[in-house]
């Protein structure tokens, strides 16, 4: 199984969850945690991807796993994908933000 598509698909939804906990509460203190929830998440993502790519190699310990692992993602092309991935969940959470707000005005 491919275990690295996990935290992609776990950053997408994010935002969907996010809104779907702050539908009633006020649009500042929704909007706030919407972001606040991305952040973290965008932050923990390629560490996360890293360690679930470990879990498709046979054999994989924690132990063979490096700090110096936890970021080879980031180098050369890599550092393009991720970075997509960030943009593309980014733009999904400010979506998920107008429509929220668009909800709250209506």
């Amino acid at each position: 199984m491919r275990y690295s598509w996990i935290p992609t698909i776990v950053l997408h939804l994010l935002p969907i969850l996010s809104v779907l906990l702050t539908w009633n509460k006020p649009w500042p203190a929704a909007l706030e945690r919407m972001v606040r929830v991305q952040v973290i998440a965008s932050v923990l993502y390629v560490p996360a991807c890293s360690l679930c790519m470990g879990l498709d190699w046979p054999g994989f310990s924690l132990s063979q796993f490096g700090l110096a692992d936890l970021f080879a993602p980031l180098e050369g092309e890599g550092l393009l994908l991720y970075g997509g991935f960030l943009v593309t969940a980014s733009a999904v959470t400010a979506l998920a933000a107008f429509l929220r707000r668009r909800r709250t005005e209506a």
